[in-house]
């Protein structure tokens, strides 16, 4: 940070690795943004808290972590520093190490907590906005987006009940989208609980695979 006085905050790469095998280092298949990064936080999560340094005066001016948010409060915190207006500058050197719990059958069934959490960080984040704001960063449909987001983690966790209460809360400004929406509502009705679970376990373990590649 010394040779960047650009940034403000500093994080840098990691790798992962499975339980199943230790030797193998896996990379996350994102692009990690530099400078002004609001809207790529909004746009999803990235990097980890031990990846990151954050001079301690940041801290207190955007305040501390909120426990209330539990497993979002790191977001919560990157999304506050970032509006604020401080920079993060990106360094491309794997100097983290983290474990992918692959085969862990809890981390299927409470992934709803987690998307609840989610959107417990960005409605608190709509709220402080101004209206301006919120045209801005289509925060309407990145709100929506999120409650979609947690009907398949209820479906993962096969509470088919749950899901189709939270399908009722995705409103997208978008009339396909709406459309859409209404006709994963007659699926998710009529088929059983046990075969809901098995596909979006599938689709959800697929896609969480594509995230990593094999490190060079």
């Amino acid at each position: 940070m010394q040779n960047h006085p650009e940034f403000d905050i500093a994080y840098c790469n990691m790798k992962h690795f499975y339980d199943e095998n230790l030797t193998e280092l896996y990379q996350h298949q994102f692009k990690a943004p530099s400078g002004q990064v609001f809207e790529n936080l909004l746009d999803g999560f990235f990097g980890q808290l031990n990846t990151v340094l954050i001079p301690k005066e940041i801290f207190k001016k955007v305040g501390m972590f909120d426990e209330n948010f539990r497993d979002s409060e790191e977001w919560d915190m990157f999304l506050r520093i970032a509006r604020a207006g401080y920079t993060f500058g990106f360094l491309n050197e794997d100097l983290v190490r983290i474990r992918i719990r692959q085969s862990s059958l809890s981390r299927f069934e409470n992934q709803w907590k987690v998307k609840l959490h989610n959107i417990h960080v960005f409605e608190d984040l709509n709220k402080n906005m101004s209206e301006e704001e919120r045209k801005k960063y289509n925060m309407h449909n990145r709100l929506a987006k999120l409650h979609f987001k947690s009907v398949v983690a209820y479906l993962v966790g096969g509470n088919k009940r749950s899901a189709l209460i939270e399908l009722q809360r995705v409103k997208y400004d978008n009339f396909y989208k709406r459309v859409f929406i209404k006709i994963i509502y007659a699926i998710v009705f009529v088929l059983p609980t046990s075969f809901l679970r098995f596909f979006t376990i599938k689709i959800w373990t697929l896609k969480n695979k594509n995230l990593f590649k094999l490190a060079t």
